[in-house]
């Protein structure tokens, strides 16, 4: 279970990196990856849990830098400023 909601939280935010809410690319793929590296992990499969580890690690970084620059919460905020 817990790899099907991994690859359907994956394909919410590949979907969502093409609409005006593309700022949670990041952290819903974030979520996706340590989902699907559990999953790996589960199943005992060492490839997969490498890279989806490796994945999982990129993606901290991204977010966490994310995170220290502002760039969520001003996007969210140029977002509704819009609307």
């Amino acid at each position: 279970m817990t790899g099907y909601i991994g690859v359907v939280c994956l394909a919410i935010a590949y979907i969502l990196l093409i609409t005006k809410e593309s700022s949670w690319f990041v952290p819903i793929n974030l979520i996706a990856s340590i989902l699907l590296t559990a999953h790996a992990y589960l199943i005992q499969d060492r490839v997969f849990i490498i890279v989806n580890a490796f994945v999982s690690i990129i993606l901290a970084i991204k977010f966490i830098q994310q995170l220290h620059s502002g760039q969520l919460v001003n996007k969210r905020k140029k977002l509704s400023q819009k609307q």
